[in-house]
């Protein structure tokens, strides 16, 4: 598997107490370029989002995105949209940290109906739920969990935009696979599906001020029906190690594929990032 992403140019603009002090407008503008296993894209995208805060915790969000993209998918198909996505999202948070939580949780649920001006894809609505939760058992120990749930509703697979479709795999979500190599395939490549499932479970260990390890179990399944389901879950497991700097921890996992691997062409998978998975 393998996956290439360019944000070739990006802006964002955000002002702080726009029209009342609980509110903030942020706009933003990119160019995009992607080219993964399941489709090659270029992307042009601009959009604005109104953020405020009801209460200390809860906070509610809305505004729209416009995104011109031309996509080839790895079957030949080469298709332009002009998507116009309007979004709105609630949140509640109560975590001490955003990037190396120790205690708290986050709850969000966002809903996105979209529709292409000019008519290559049907009208779909794509709404997300996902929860996480974290439970310091000592001041070196924190056990953390998180869930996602997916679905798309108003056209099938394969009318959707490629890059629309919800994938699975990776470091940001079942860790043990490559970057969507779970969910349905066609001819050797991902295509995508209308529904998803992810969860992960961690034990972090914090063994110095700079030093930490980290035990994981990670599932996840993409389904070409809009009802998520859970009887195919492809499963990984494994450990990695956290550098911690004034910013954020550094991260490294190697996760294993137990369950589901059929699309899998390597036995572990190595992952680099900035801040804790979830």
């Amino acid at each position: 598997s393998s996956t290439t992403s360019w944000i070739l140019a990006s802006t964002t603009m955000t002002k702080p107490f726009f029209m009342r002090d609980d509110q903030s407008l942020s706009l933003n503008a990119a160019l995009k370029r992607e080219d993964t296993d399941a489709y090659d894209s270029y992307a042009l995208e601009s959009g604005f989002a109104i953020k405020r805060s009801i209460t200390g915790s809860f906070s509610a969000l809305a505004g729209a995105d416009i995104e011109f993209t031309h996509i080839k998918e790895d079957n030949g198909d080469s298709d332009d949209y002009a998507l116009l996505t309007p979004q709105a999202a609630l949140a509640y948070d109560t975590r001490d940290d955003t990037l190396d939580p120790h205690k708290g949780a986050l709850l969000k649920f966002s809903v996105e109906p979209t529709f292409d001006i000019i008519g290559t894809s049907d009208p779909y609505v794509t709404t997300q739920a996902s929860a996480q939760s974290y439970y310091e058992a000592h001041e070196r120990i924190v056990f953390a969990g998180r869930m996602n749930l997916g679905t798309i509703i108003g056209a099938s697979t394969l009318d959707l935009p490629a890059s629309e479709r919800f994938y699975a795999g990776g470091g940001g979500s079942v860790r043990g696979f490559g970057y969507q190599e779970i969910g349905p395939f066609e001819n050797g490549n991902p295509i995508g599906g209308r529904s998803l499932f992810e969860t992960s479970l961690e034990l972090r260990f914090k063994a110095t001020e700079k030093l930490g390890a980290v035990a994981f179990f990670d599932a996840g399944q993409v389904d070409d029906e809009v009802t998520p389901a859970f009887d195919d879950l492809a499963i990984g497991a494994g450990a990695g190690l956290r550098y911690y700097t004034d910013f954020g921890p550094l991260r490294l996992d190697v996760g294993v594929p137990l369950r589901g691997d059929e699309n899998n062409d390597q036995n572990f998978q190595i992952y680099i990032s900035i801040g804790q998975a979830f």
